[in-house]
């Protein structure tokens, strides 16, 4: 069943978003479907009907297993209805303000576990959902090529099924550094345009490249972890510019020279002695010259193997941005996120993926024990649960 679909509701839904609360920013809220439970003193997001309308329209949509999705995220724009007609302009705004829930959420996420919390940019993949009413019929937008138009077409619900893809589906919750989304919001509320644009530029490019689906191209994704962090740094287009405003921007209070590291291979042994954070981003940010002129795989030498290079910059930029933040007066460190700006250069001095442990204790600005534990559990997790755990005490700071 086919044409055009014309003047009927809306819904912006995020169907493989479990979202265990809702979040309200700027202009929209990210509200969980089912609505959690309200008390009687408030306002219940969602009537009868439109609860009714919402699990209609998931029923198109199906887990891992085949079964309708019961659980999802819808939004709700200026306090409006969820089920009310957005402009174009609206439409573009939430989807730029769920890029910022998304890296608020990525940047919480443990790299190294299968504990703790954990997403990818495609569980917050936004479906403009028109449907008829009654809901038994949605419409489904397709682009022909990108500037050439699309196609708009009308599908019965009962005859529709649309399967998360599985990367997508083994994720089961969701959780969002509130902190940090507080922050960017700040810095988008009284940040010139431009800037701010920057800034959210090199987030979304950093969101693109944190999808982990399969089909996304290893050139695509290491391209648009350049731009994230040129971008964000202000930088000029070389990897020497990037790896130095890096460095001054973020680095651990004792850094170790490639001279002195176990990266200081052949290629390094002539050149300047750098910070070893300098030499990592100098020679990731130059292999993207590789990539951009075609090639599917790095082909130059490196110190550092593909997957190690990935995960430096997924664990890297977050705390960057952190630190940035944290510069203007947005965003206050954590104990966690000064452990592991402490950790970068031991983890980027180490085959991390592999083998080994690197883990010494952090400087005495590093207050509380616990944190140091939770942390310490993380990085031990990052090297293949090889660390000791540690029975020295934090200098300045006893247990």
């Amino acid at each position: 069943m086919s044409g055009v679909v014309v003047d009927v509701p809306m819904l912006l839904l995020l169907p493989w978003c479990r979202i265990t609360k809702p979040y309200r920013v700027a202009e929209i809220e990210l509200l969980p479907f089912p609505a959690l439970d309200a008390s009687p003193s408030r306002d219940k997001p969602f009537d009868e009907d439109t609860n009714r309308t919402i699990k209609r329209l998931l029923s198109a949509y199906r887990d891992l297993n085949g079964k309708p999705v019961e659980r999802a995220a819808v939004v709700r724009y200026n306090g409006r209805d969820v089920t009310e007609e957005l402009s174009e302009e609206e439409i573009a705004n939430a989807r730029e303000l769920i890029e910022l829930v998304c890296f608020s959420a990525l940047a919480r996420r443990n790299l190294f576990s299968n504990e703790g919390p954990y997403c990818n940019r495609d569980v917050f993949s936004l479906y403009v959902q028109w449907f008829t009413k009654p809901p038994d019929a949605i419409a489904i937008e397709t682009v022909r090529a990108r500037g050439a138009g699309h196609n708009r077409s009308l599908w019965r619900l009962d005859d529709l099924h649309l399967g998360v893809p599985p990367h997508v589906g083994v994720v089961d919750e969701v959780a969002v550094d509130e902190a940090l989304l507080a922050a960017l919001m700040s810095l988008r509320a009284d940040t010139s345009d431009k800037t701010c644009q920057r800034w959210f530029d090199a987030i979304a490019s950093y969101n693109l490249a944190n999808t982990d689906g399969d089909n996304f191209p290893l050139a695509a994704e290491w391209t648009l972890m350049c731009g994230a962090f040129q971008l964000l740094l202000d930088a000029k287009s070389t990897a020497e510019n990037v790896a130095r405003k890096l460095v001054s921007t973020l680095s651990p209070p004792t850094q170790i020279r490639i001279s002195q590291s176990a990266r200081n291979t052949p290629r390094y042994q002539s050149g300047p002695d750098l910070p070893l954070l300098e030499a990592w981003m100098r020679e990731f940010y130059s292999i993207r010259g590789n990539l951009a002129h075609g090639w599917l795989e790095p082909k130059q030498p490196s110190s550092w193997s593909t997957a190690e290079h990935l995960t430096l910059v997924r664990l890297i930029f977050p705390l960057l941005v952190k630190t940035l933040l944290s510069k203007q007066d947005r965003y206050e460190l954590t104990e966690e996120d000064k452990i592991w700006i402490c950790s970068l250069d031991k983890i980027a001095n180490t085959s991390f993926l592999t083998q080994t442990s690197f883990l010494a204790r952090a400087p005495g600005r590093i207050k509380s024990q616990r944190a140091w534990r939770r942390a310490e559990e993380g990085l031990r997790a990052a090297l293949g649960g090889t660390l000791a755990p540690s029975s020295d005490t934090d200098p300045g700071n006893p247990a």
